[in-house]
């Protein structure tokens, strides 16, 4: 003890040794809680699995940017129907020379100053009707000519086309199709969100399965290293043969090795989820286990008829509903070009007034609009033009006639295609549903049989061949229930996919929700 601690009596030390306690105290259940935290292992659910794809997977952003594309050409389609405006401001002079009687009264040419404004206001109706209003002011000062001379113009114009360009399959087509074609991109975006959701749900439960086969590995592993250590026992009693310990080592080799390539089959299944939920690089390999199980198994699929889920896919898919408005718009742009191959028959219809100043200045310049202002003048004129040949026209109605017919065949060939995938992915989902029920029977037939063997092992009524082939086949029948879980679950997502039923039946958003991903569809007309 120091002459300082001496100095500072039993209590300070008493003092000092519990801080020292405590710090340590602290340190250590600190440490402790940070340990256990990051020996916790994280885990992720399906649901939120596929939210992440729905919020970060590039496919279904390019999806999005096609589909703002297409807004964007059909806010630039309906510009043509935005009222215009238009002004224009000129002044000009003109100097030209005069015939000798007009010299011989002082003049030698003709000076005129001339001023000219005019407003104009335009709109371009969707029935084809263009209706046209404006405003002239002109202001002409001449020297042969006495006096100033303000004119104004205020007129009103209408044009409709009485042939080509008449009615919805005259101007407004454009418009009508760009707008079909943005509700088919709609269409287009929630199928590939469904299309990556199934993806996802897919990846996930591979991810699971491949976990479970790893586990069954280590636990073969495990059960082959015990019966190695027992049989060495044996051997050593002289019970088993040594040829049998020779063949029982080389198995809890290839034990090794399954369960090597188990780890290798997680590591890609992980990597896998990860790339189909469009999470990061660096994000892949710390992605957490799977938190769901495998769904529980619907034996009862007697009242889902194939039929029913054919009609519920024909109303719900979104790639069928978008060929179907593709379709429409080719129907809409065929109306055009007929429309288009037709001769030009417009009807003018203009009236006006006209007004006259002979003063100066600005307000002699702004006069003729209230002083001796005149009419209405009106006019009626019919325009015609009529192409002789009209190959142009007549080209586009023929590509436009072969574009509806592709769209009429691709429709047809989409339902008859949904229609075979609808049968094959419930056939699937039952067949895949009876599997799961007899390979969990064999599991439980061959772990009773195993433990039969093990005990006949013991009591020297069976060999160590026998209990390696109960073995293999104890873990062939694992494997295979865990394939059937797998096939059941993915059965599943197909369903829900191919009836169109894996998203809600809103069409405002992308919503996915657990049941929808591990149950399937019903017999009704929404599919939940």
């Amino acid at each position: 003890m120091s002459k300082f601690e001496r100095a500072r009596g039993p209590s300070w030390l008493l003092r000092r040794d519990a801080f020292a306690l405590f710090s340590v105290s602290l340190t250590f259940l600190l440490a402790s809680e940070t340990l256990a935290q990051s020996s916790t292992p994280q885990t992720v659910s399906l649901i939120d699995m596929v939210r992440a794809t729905i919020e970060r997977q590039p496919g279904i952003k390019l999806a999005e940017e096609q589909v703002r594309f297409v807004e964007g050409s059909l806010q630039s389609a309906l510009g043509a129907f935005d009222v215009q405006f238009g002004s224009a401001l000129s002044r000009t002079r003109e100097r030209l020379p005069l015939p000798s009687f007009a010299q011989d009264a002082g003049l030698i040419e003709s000076a005129t100053d001339s001023l000219g404004v005019q407003f104009e206001a335009s709109r371009l109706f969707k029935s084809g009707l263009g209706v046209t209003s404006s405003l002239r002011l002109a202001n002409r000062d001449s020297n042969n000519v006495p006096g100033l001379e303000n004119r104004s113009r205020i007129s009103f114009v209408v044009r409709q086309p009485l042939l080509r360009g008449r009615g919805e399959g005259g101007f407004a087509a454009f418009w009508r199709t760009v707008g079909l074609e943005r509700d088919a991109t709609v269409k287009d975006l929630r199928h590939a969100v469904a299309r990556s959701v199934r993806e996802t749900a897919d990846a996930y439960w591979l991810y699971l399965a491949q976990l479970q086969r790893l586990e069954i590995a280590r636990e073969s592993e495990g059960r082959f290293g015990d019966l190695q250590k027992s049989s060495e026992l044996l051997l050593e009693a002289r019970e088993v043969a040594a040829v049998d310990i020779r063949q029982l080592t080389a198995n809890v080799a290839r034990r090794r090795i399954s369960r090597l390539q188990g780890e290798q089959a997680v590591f890609h299944a992980r990597v896998r989820l990860g790339l189909s939920a469009g999470l990061e690089a660096t994000a892949l390999a710390s992605l957490g286990d799977p938190a769901d199980s495998f769904p529980a198994t619907e034996t009862d699929l007697v009242s889902t008829t194939a039929p029913v889920l054919v009609e519920i896919a024909l109303s719900r898919r979104d790639d069928f509903r978008a060929a179907r408005l593709r379709q429409l718009s080719a129907g809409v742009a065929l109306g055009a070009a007929q429309n288009a191959s037709r001769p030009a028959l417009d009807l003018v219809l203009e009236t006006g007034y006209d007004g006259l100043s002979e003063r100066g200045g600005l307000p002699g310049f702004l006069a003729p609009l209230s002083e001796n202002l005149k009419g209405p003048s009106a006019s009626a004129s019919v325009v015609f033009a009529w192409p002789t040949k009209n190959r142009t026209a007549l080209g586009r109605l023929a590509e436009n006639r072969a574009i509806l017919r592709q769209s009429e065949i691709t429709l047809a060939d989409a339902e008859r295609h949904i229609g075979a995938r609808v049968s094959l992915a419930l056939n699937n989902l039952t067949q895949s549903a009876a599997r799961v029920t007899a390979a969990r029977e064999a599991c439980r037939l061959f772990r009773e049989t195993l433990a039969a063997e093990r005990q006949r092992l013991q009591l020297g009524i069976s060999s160590v061949l026998d209990v390696i082939n109960t073995e293999d086949r104890l873990n062939e029948s694992l494997l295979e229930a865990v394939s059937a879980d797998l096939d059941y679950a993915q059965s599943v997502v197909a369903l829900r996919f191919e009836t169109g039923t894996l998203l809600g039946s809103s069409d405002l958003g992308n919503e996915v929700d657990l049941i929808g991903l591990t149950t399937p569809p019903k017999a009704t007309s929404s599919g939940r």
